[in-house]
Order: structure tokens, then sequence, then C-alpha cells
């Protein structure tokens, strides 16, 4: 008795549409992975851990160039910072004649969220000097960073001489050839509600990391 055709196997049109059925699967999933992979690596390295998402949903994983043309950087944020707000002041890091480190133009940071939060109650854009900046500072200092606290008998110090060994604009971001970048946290929070407090800690977190991927703007 004959076989049939349906009985043969699969003909060479049917193994070719399996083929590409097989690979589009493939590819579609080696897509998700390092789109995850790459959203993953935005957050972590942050200095605040709980402010880390180990998990970013979709909302998170989307990310844009946000740009600081006082400083001459752009860097890539999460959408989460879309609303970032700052405001530039010149910060004295002199430490009353502890170090020679001299005054550097700061941002102050927030989001327009928490500008309006509690009746503005810590708006970046009333901050001054002393203020509390809701997702911390950024500060442009001329020169190389560095936390060397014991200079040579006889060199001239030209960077921080702190007891406690800290550079006072923060910790390191990013050198570029002639400043650097150094990023401090909050330290304390600014709101009277937790809740508000606790965001503030998480967007400062993402912030931080994502600061990390400074370049000069273009």
């Amino acid at each position: 008795m004959l076989m049939s055709r349906s009985q043969k196997g699969f003909s060479m049109v049917e193994s070719i549409i399996v083929v590409a059925v097989i690979g589009a699967i493939c590819g579609a999933g080696w897509f998700v992975y390092d789109h995850r992979k790459t959203a993953d690596s935005i957050y972590k390295g942050s200095p605040n851990p709980g402010a880390v998402l180990a998990t970013p949903n979709n909302k998170n994983v989307t990310a844009k160039k946000t740009k600081i043309s006082e400083f001459g950087i752009q860097f890539t944020a999460p959408v989460t910072l879309k609303d970032l707000t700052y405001k530039i002041l010149t910060v004295d890091y002199s430490g009353s004649g502890i170090n020679t480190l001299g005054a550097y133009p700061t941002a102050f940071f927030s989001t327009k969220e928490l500008d309006s939060a509690e009746g503005g109650m810590c708006s970046i854009k009333s901050a001054s000097s002393n203020s509390v900046a809701p997702l911390g500072y950024l500060t442009r200092a001329t020169g190389q960073y560095s936390t060397d606290t014991a200079p040579t008998n006889g060199s001239i110090v030209t960077y921080p001489a702190n007891p406690d060994r800290s550079n006072p604009t923060g910790t390191l971001i990013k050198q570029f050839p002639e400043f650097y970048l150094a990023y401090r946290t909050a330290g304390q929070g600014c709101f009277n509600l937790s809740a508000n407090n606790e965001k503030a800690l998480n967007l400062g977190g993402q912030l931080s990391a994502a600061l990390k991927t400074a370049t000069a703007a273009q």
C-alpha cells in the first residue's frame, strides 16, 4: 500500500517555515535578555542599596539623554527621572582653611513632583547653598580628584586635607582631563512625610548610578 503525501514527513517549504519560526522565537528571547541586562547595569553600583531596583519594570527600562549644559556634560537617565530639576549654586569646599579645594559650581537635584510636595517646602527653586537637595548634589571641580591627606614636606596642598580623609565634594563619579564630577547624597530627609523621603532616597540612588554614564555634551 502506497503512503500518502502527508505521511512522508515535512516538505522543503514546511521545513524552512519551522526553522524560521524557531529563529524568530530565539531572536525575541535574546532581545528581551539583552534589554534587561542593559537596564540592570544602569541601577547597579548605587551608593544607596535600597534604591537599586533588582528587577526594573518596563517603565523604568526606558532611558534618555539628560544634559547639564552648565557643566558641559550629558548622561543617560531612566524614565523615572524624566522630570529631573536642578539648580546650580557655588559652594565653598575650602573648609575654613582645612584645605585649599576652593569654591565650585554644584547642582542641587530634585524632580518636579518633589518640588511641589508638601506645599513646595523642599522646592529646588528656592534652594540656597545650605539647603537640603532631595536627590543630592553634583559638583564640577577643577583638577584631579584626590582624598590624599598626607602631603610630603614642602609640597603645596591643592587637594582636600580633611581629618576623616574624605573629599568634601563627594564621591568621584567621573574624572575628565581638566575637571572631575563628584556626587553627594542628601544625607538627611528634607520632607516631613516619610513616604516622600523614601521616594527621594530611591530616586537619588537611581540618579547617582545614572551620573556614572556622564560624558562631554555634544
